[in-house]
């Protein structure tokens, strides 16, 4: 399934599979969501499996023109994407996105 959440700065789009307790799957830069697609049939079963394309060089849909992309921004953006989700969530995060998940459970414990 798909969908689009407003955040700070735009739209971004998100995909869901499976079912179960949360993960929300955060990339790193200059990829997208797909990055994970190799882990969901094996995590579908156990999992609802929320894949964002947050606005770091893979995504599709643009951020406002005056958007800011620090990375601060992006865990804030994280934040407000957790918080639209069914709880509770496992925050992952790779590469990059490791980063600006631990930006956000600083600013969202």
């Amino acid at each position: 399934m798909t969908a689009q959440r407003e955040t700070a700065g735009g739209r971004i789009d998100l995909r869901y599979a499976g079912q179960g307790k949360t993960l929300l799957c955060v990339h790193g830069l200059m990829v997208n969501g797909h990055l994970w697609d190799p882990l969901v049939p094996g995590l579908r079963d156990q999992f609802h499996i929320v894949l964002p394309d947050l606005p770091s060089g893979g995504h599709h849909t643009p951020l406002e023109p005056d958007a800011d992309c620090s990375l601060e921004t992006h865990a804030v953006r994280v934040v407000e994407l957790a918080r639209q989700v069914p709880g509770p969530i496992v925050l992952v995060g790779s590469d990059t996105g490791g980063a600006i998940s631990q930006i956000a459970v600083t600013r969202s414990p």
